[in-house]
């Protein structure tokens, strides 16, 4: 995207104050050159403000105090321009409140009036940038997986003094999670050109498709481990049914059976009992009823029995496992107590004196016992640990034992449960014509709600048509072509980064660095081992690779048929790398050698920003932010000084602003 900045406005709280205007050039190098505190660094936050960030990041002080608008007047390559103004925000975070104007020829306003917001200005934005149309819930990185948006190109354009030698952040705003995460899944594939606007939005569909699907399928899954905590309840409705003479017996429901047929056999049930409303005397129900009553508490009792003697068993095998332990803890004691005796033994009896001392020896047999008992403690220590290692596998064992019973006893219990309640309605039945009513009435609910379950189901039919469209689309984006064409691009951008490393004389710039997109930082392989930006040492090589980085990009962003990046970059004092303000004249005056040396090093970062705006054909705009004097860039070309020093009077705020 052919967009630089024309000029830089302020319009003042006082109306009697003259509207402040920083006019650019729109090629090459323009340095803005001033002392500190004069508001160079303001710049960034005041056009990353004007161009729609979610938050003002402006300093406080006097250019929030003398300042009602911020603006900014854009350049098109069809000589059309752009003019976004946004309203100062108090003592809010941000403000919504946007000018926006565009056309061949703008007049500044005296005062901008609100015309559009925040959203209508990011839209305008994305449109000029050709890029796919976004709700608001996808502007400023809001989404992980959401399109690019014109708001995510500022990680491209700006390099503030916090970033710009940081050596764990390479880009703007990336020190953010949600960015981070949305300039590796969406914004770099479609910047470095390995997807186009077609595949774009097949992929924003494709991730809606896929969101939706993952919802249906969780859903399902909630029914289908529903289905599976209702089997219980179903094998229960087949044994009262049964009890009840309207299953017949030749239908086998072992303990075993899957839901589906459980559900198969009871579907029969409400329609046999509409048809044929024959049943048994209540007191037959009841009899089978404390049959099964009975069967289900000798079960309990069983189970019941058989963990407390696990149990028990448990308990017995933890404590020897205990006693072997420090068993073994007091035979590692004694070896490392008596474990030199062998060594001593040995030495005594080949020189006859005292390693130690250098006295004689004396009587080594005593020596020798100690030898001999270390050995016998050694070989114990050693025949406890597959003692040791058998113990807790049967632990393991038993363990894992009590857990399937205790699972199989909550179930039998539930049963129980649900059949002594039901002993209790039979007490209270006038008829078994009205025990059966209920039964039916609440079988008939629990098969209408598992029947949205079933294989034939709305909602498994909803899955499968999902799961289609997603594997016929994921066809259509190709990930694995996507990801040969971003390789091939990072390439290019790693040759383009060995030369402006090369150019800058940075350290292991002999080196082939290689820009990581999914951790957002320069790799470079070293032998067997990958080294990493934070891992080289010094700002200024943090700065100098931050600088090749971002002029390769660039570089290559002019290769990529259409690139929604504005072609300009803004670098907040790079110069603080070599010397922070003052220092250079401070060592200047003591004529300390190192000056020169950091003078040569500034000078050729300066030497192959100028570089850039030559192989990019004048097409990049950089604008510089620096405290270094113009002698420092004095006779190399493509650099300009739009609006004098700021140093003295000079500054971002005039003087007279009150």
């Amino acid at each position: 995207m052919n967009l630089k900045i024309q000029k830089i406005i302020l319009w003042p709280k006082n109306p009697s104050n003259k509207r402040r205007e920083i006019a650019f050039k729109c090629r090459g190098v323009e340095v803005i050159s001033g002392w500190s505190q004069k508001g160079k660094s303001a710049l960034i936050q005041i056009v990353d403000y004007c161009l729609g960030s979610d938050k003002c990041a402006i300093p406080i002080g006097r250019v929030r105090d003398t300042v009602e608008w911020f603006g900014v007047l854009l350049a098109l390559p069809d000589k059309r321009k752009i003019l976004v103004g946004r309203r100062n925000p108090g003592l809010q975070p941000s403000s919504s409140e946007m000018f926006w104007e565009t056309g061949t020829s703008i007049k500044l306003p005296n005062v901008p009036e609100k015309f559009v917001n925040r959203d209508k200005v990011i839209a305008h934005l994305n449109q000029e940038a050709q890029l796919p149309s976004h709700g608001p819930q996808e502007e400023e990185a809001s989404s992980f997986d959401g399109p690019p948006s014109f708001r995510d190109m500022a990680a491209f354009n700006f390099q503030p003094q916090h970033i710009i030698a940081n050596p764990y952040t390479l880009f703007f705003k990336a020190e953010t999670m949600i960015h981070r995460e949305k300039l590796i899944r969406s914004v770099f594939p479609y910047v470095l050109g390995a997807v186009d606007a077609a595949t774009l939005a097949n992929q924003a569909q494709l991730r809606r498709l896929e969101s939706e699907l993952r919802q249906k399928r969780e859903q399902l899954d909630q029914q289908d481990r529903a289905a599976q905590m209702w089997k219980g309840q179903l094998q229960n409705f087949v044994s009262e049914m049964r009890l009840y003479g309207l299953i017949d017996e030749s239908m086998e429901t072992p303990d075993d059976s899957p839901v589906e047929r459980l559900v198969g056999v009871l579907r029969t049930v409400p329609e046999r009992w509409d048809r044929e409303p024959q049943f048994r005397e209540i007191d037959s129900v009841a009899r089978q009823t404390r049959r099964q009553l009975s069967a289900l508490q000798n079960e309990e009792k069983r189970l019941g029995r058989e963990i407390e003697d696990s149990g028990r068993k448990l308990n017995k095998m933890s404590r020897l496992q205990n006693a072997a332990t420090d068993y073994q803890s007091t035979l590692l004691i004694q070896e490392e107590r008596i474990g030199p005796a062998a060594w001593l033994a040995h030495r005594i009896k080949e020189e006859s004196n005292c390693p130690i001392c250098g006295g004689p020896a004396g009587d080594s047999n005593t020596l020798q016992i100690l030898a001999d008992v270390a050995i016998q403690v050694s070989e114990a220590s050693r025949a406890i640990r597959p003692a040791d290692e058998a113990l807790t596998t049967e632990i393991r064992r038993i363990e894992e034992s009590i857990a399937d019973k205790q699972k199989e006893l909550t179930l039998i219990e539930a049963r129980l449960k649900d059949w002594e309640q039901k002993s209790e309605s039979l007490k209270g039945a006038r008829t078994r014509r009205d025990r059966i009513s209920m039964s039916i009435g609440r079988l008939r609910g629990v098969l209408e709600t598992m029947e949205a379950a079933s294989s034939s189901g709305p909602l498994r039919k909803e899955v499968d048509s999902l799961s289609k469209k997603v594997e016929e689309l994921s066809r259509k984006v190709n990930a694995a072509a996507i990801r040969r064409r971003t390789d091939s691009a990072l390439a290019n951008i790693s040759d383009l980064i060995y030369h402006y490393a090369r150019s800058l004389g940075i350290e292991h710039s002999d080196q082939r660095w290689s820009l990581d997109d999914k951790n957002l930082t320069l790799s470079t392989v070293g032998g067997k081992k990958t080294d990493f930006l934070w891992e080289i040492g010094s700002a200024a090589n943090w700065m100098g690779y931050h600088v090749a980085t971002l002029l390769a990009l660039h570089e290559h962003f002019r290769k990529v048929g259409h690139n929604p990046v504005p072609k300009f970059l803004m670098i907040d004092q790079p110069s603080q790398a070599f010397f922070p303000e003052g220092m250079m004249a401070a060592r200047k005056a003591k004529g300390e050698k190192r000056v020169s040396d950091d003078l040569e090093r500034l000078q050729r970062l300066f030497k192959t920003l100028s570089d850039a705006v030559t192989r990019t054909k004048g097409g990049l705009q950089i604008i510089l932010l620096e405290h270094a004097e113009p002698e420092t860039w004095k006779g190399i070309p493509n650099f300009s000084m739009p609006d004098g020093q700021w140093r003295d009077d000079n500054a971002l705020i005039p003087l007279d602003w009150t």
